[in-house]
């Protein structure tokens, strides 16, 4: 054996051991120091009578930024009941005119609607109900990402439902984003580290009663041809206002 040789062996080995055990140390200290900002800034928030009904999960969150492109409809891909609706295709963009109205109750809208979206429309369980326009009698729905709603500033919905007067859906229109997870996945900031950043900015004031933070996937900027990037950020309601936090460096956009 050549004793050498075997010593610069260990001697590598022992230095990538302690970096690696340097590392942990480095990492549990971080997560220590932020554990006690983390308590001191929920007893500040606290003294302001801020009041927090959220929690954070058992288990830390990852994610990443996500490629988002636009899918292009073709009559191969979709399989529709023609009978029951007339599909013309312009590109991305899929139109339906339904045969007959499809009614709802305005006091169920969003069960209505998920159970239209099984029936009626492509991929149907990647959408949900966003809000409804009474003025323009229109219903807008968001896809969403692994449960999660996406998002970007030129528009605010990827199907949206026609009504009539009698509050039935009588067309529709939709579009399709085909989503490609980042490669590098991190973990991201926890719902009472979002809030967190909020209250350090002065974005929470006194006597606010928080209850409701999403996470999704947001676009602050315009898409590239049929591209778009979004990013995973906190949504959370101040105030009838929502703030948004990314999820990955803490920067918060308000809405």
């Amino acid at each position: 054996m050549d004793w050498s040789n075997t010593k610069t062996i260990f001697i590598i080995i022992f230095l990538f051991l302690n970096v690696f055990l340097a590392y942990q140390l480095m990492e549990k200290q971080q997560h220590s120091h932020f554990s006690e900002l983390l308590h001191e800034s929920m007893q500040e928030l606290l003294q302001e009578n801020i009041e927090i009904n959220v929690s954070n999960p058992e288990e830390p969150i990852t994610g990443s930024p996500i490629l988002g492109s636009l899918q292009s409809f073709n009559e191969e891909t979709l399989h529709f009941d023609r009978q029951i609706q007339d599909i013309e295709i312009f590109g991305q963009m899929l139109s339906s005119q339904l045969v007959s109205p499809y009614p709802l109750n305005r006091d169920t809208i969003e069960l209505g609607v998920e159970t239209f979206l099984q029936e009626y429309v492509y991929r149907g369980e990647q959408y949900r109900f966003h809000r409804f326009d009474e003025e323009d009698n229109v219903i807008h729905l968001q896809q969403l990402y692994e449960g999660n709603p996406i998002s970007n500033q030129e528009q605010e919905s990827h199907i949206k439902l026609f009504m009539n007067d009698d509050f039935e859906i009588q067309s529709y229109q939709q579009e399709y984003w085909v989503i490609s997870e980042g490669e590098r996945q991190q973990e991201i900031l926890l719902p009472l580290e979002a809030i967190e950043r909020l209250y350090i900015e002065g974005k929470i004031p006194r006597d606010t009663v928080i209850d409701y933070v999403e996470l999704g996937y947001y676009s602050l900027l315009p898409s590239i041809g049929q591209n778009q990037v979004y990013t995973p950020m906190w949504k959370v309601e101040v105030n009838d206002t929502f703030q948004l936090v990314d999820a990955i460096d803490g920067s918060i956009t308000s809405q």
